[in-house]
């Protein structure tokens, strides 16, 4: 079976057990092209009683929550964030080291913590916040001790102060040939066209959370596009013509 039947069987499993059982079930952690397909398997369904959510709007990694008949979405979210299945850690290296994103995601995996137990990590100067499944906090608060050269204090924090400490951003001014998504997505993330047009066709490209094949899309302000391993970033604002008649860009990256 394919990566992507196995998420279709996992799917119909928890969606099957919720129907059963009259109780909301919920998926591992998705990443953006799971969330994709997780997506499209309830549409297919018309099962219009989901919710995907990461614990905080604009989560890149989501879990696919199936809502029993008699509650909908726009009431389960509330509860959802207040009362989640998932807690933030937050996570400061001793001594004024700065980790990488790599850094706080490879110790974890070094704990045998898998990657589906674990949501975003928001690396800032000073630290990571970092979501896992409630679960796992026991565990971690007594041995995720160490990351990269550097010792880690490690306590849980309401998801309330995410909205303090989100990820940081950079504003760049980019001049672009057009505003198609291959040419754009080049510029912004220092690609050549063939890598770019590579990344598109294999799938790792996405747009708004939807995974996006069509290297001409034309993009507009408030897109954001995503490449898998490469980063994030959202275009702001499009500009007038340069004197070489390219298009000046605004885009705002994640770093």
């Amino acid at each position: 079976m394919s990566e992507d039947d196995l998420l279709l069987a996992y799917l119909a499993d928890k969606m099957a057990q919720c129907e059963k059982e009259d109780a909301v079930t919920y998926s591992y952690f998705l990443d953006s092209r799971q969330r994709v397909v997780a997506e499209q398997f309830c549409l297919n369904h018309n099962r219009n009683q989901f919710l995907l959510w990461g614990g905080y709007e604009d989560a890149e990694r989501v879990v696919c929550f199936f809502l029993p008949w008699y509650l909908m979405s726009e009431d389960f979210y509330g509860q959802v964030e207040t009362d989640s299945p998932f807690a933030l850690l937050q996570v400061k290296p001793k001594g004024g080291v700065m980790l990488s994103h790599r850094d706080y995601l490879g110790a974890l995996m070094g704990l045998g913590i898998k990657r589906e137990m674990v949501g975003d990590i928001l690396v800032f100067a000073e630290g990571a916040n970092i979501i896992v499944f409630r679960k796992l906090l026991p565990y971690l608060e007594t041995n995720y001790e160490k990351a990269g050269r550097a010792s880690l204090v490690i306590r849980e924090i309401p998801f309330s102060d995410i909205v303090m400490q989100r990820q940081q951003r950079e504003t760049v001014q980019l001049t672009a040939a057009s505003l198609r998504l291959d040419v754009l997505a080049a510029a912004t993330f220092h690609l050549s066209r063939s890598m770019t047009t590579e990344a598109i066709s294999r799938g790792q490209v996405f747009i708004n959370g939807q995974l996006c094949q069509k290297p001409e899309k034309n993009l507009q302000p408030g897109d954001k596009i995503v490449v898998r391993g490469k980063g994030k970033a959202i275009l702001k604002e499009i500009g007038g013509r340069t004197r070489k008649d390219k298009i000046s860009v605004t885009i705002e990256k994640y770093l």
